[in-house]
């Protein structure tokens, strides 16, 4: 334990800037959000205009935070890279456990305890007026939010770990983004008339994740690249199978079918 706290102590005076960023991005975003859900504060009776143009920066905004986030999980990953090796911290007394425990408490902290206070904070004033099932929407509302980061943080995550360098994080990234898109294109090309199932969407989400949770994991315990490019290639490809193989048939055109009737003669 005294080692994981080392490591995420050092990792927090190393990356100062980039965490305040993420938290200055987050505080922007939950004061914006609240006062545009506020329902009657008194200082927006005058306000609607401002309200307007905050939430045109919404959008923005939330790219930003997208942004900060890839890098600061780049960074803090990248300060004990695990790619090559030339890696200096192997020299040093680093248990991997306790190294990868401090990044994922690193990541906790400022990536997800962030956003879930804001969501707390978002949640309380969209909820002015409670109703019995609030816990409940509540709770739903912020396993929403977290599956979605996880399908943000943990795709970017085993990237970095694979990674040699931050220009190839980047690079990765942009390839992942392709491959997915090729991933929604090609089975509509291939199938067009039919589209994936909600039960192959919910495989394809479980098994990114858990391809990622693998990589990460195998990269800090036996640090096998190789192996690791290969399982992250896979799942594009995996994903891909899927959405062909398990499609469902698109619902007739009413419309359509209606007008060739109305149109025969006599």
């Amino acid at each position: 334990m005294k080692q994981t706290l080392h490591i995420f102590a050092k990792d927090v005076r190393c990356l100062l800037q980039e965490i305040l960023i993420v938290l200055s991005l987050a505080a922007a975003f939950v004061s914006i959000s609240s006062y545009l859900g506020a329902t009657d504060p008194p200082f927006r009776s005058a306000g609607l205009d401002a309200g307007g143009k905050l939430a045109k920066l919404l959008p923005l905004l939330i790219a930003f935070i997208h942004i900060a986030w890839i890098l600061l999980v780049c960074r803090v990953i990248r300060a004990e890279r695990l790619a090559g090796d030339t890696q200096f911290w192997i020299t040093r007394p680093y248990e991997w456990k306790k190294l990868l425990a401090a990044k994922l408490l690193f990541v906790m902290t400022f990536v997800y305890l962030p956003v879930v206070a804001g969501f707390a904070i978002s949640w309380a004033v969209y909820s002015a007026h409670p109703h019995p099932d609030v816990a409940k929407s509540f709770l739903g509302g912020l396993g929403n939010v977290l599956g979605y980061m996880n399908f943000v943080v943990l795709p970017v995550a085993a990237i970095a770990t694979v990674s040699a360098s931050v220009a190839s994080v980047l690079l990765n990234i942009f390839y992942a983004l392709g491959s997915m898109f090729a991933v929604v294109l090609i089975p509509i090309a291939i199938r067009p008339d039919s589209v994936p199932g909600p039960w192959s969407g919910n495989i394809c989400w479980i098994l990114t994740l858990l391809i990622c949770g693998v990589v990460i994991l195998l990269q800090y315990a036996r640090r096998k690249t190789r192996l690791s490019v290969m399982l992250l290639v896979a799942i594009p490809v995996l994903i891909c199978a899927i959405s062909i193989f398990t499609p469902e048939r698109r619902p007739p055109d009413r419309t359509r079918s209606s007008q060739t009737t109305v149109s025969r003669p006599g």
